[in-house]
């Protein structure tokens, strides 16, 4: 589900966003596979997702883990980004 998040429509995307509250294995495994997803995300994407992880601490955690595979590829302002994300949380 995750490798094709980005394909959703918005409305299904707040549709399974919502899933993530529900769910601990899902939450967890979507966050992961979105994470690895993170550098290929729009602006505005990777913006709905960080507000999720404000709320969601298992969403939050494998969402790192999937970030923390591609964290070298990342450009550096993306890295940077993550980093600040990171220190507020």
């Amino acid at each position: 589900m995750g490798e094709r998040f980005m394909e959703l429509g918005y409305s299904n995307r707040e549709r399974v966003l919502k899933k993530t509250y529900h769910g601990m294995l899902f939450s967890r495994y979507f966050g992961q596979s979105v994470g690895r997803l993170y550098g290929k995300m729009s602006d505005d994407l990777r913006s709905v997702v960080m507000c999720h992880v404000e709320k969601n601490a298992q969403f939050a955690d494998r969402l790192g883990m999937g970030v923390g595979y591609v964290y070298a590829t990342l450009e550096p302002t993306l890295q940077h980004e993550v980093m600040q994300k990171a220190k507020e949380l």
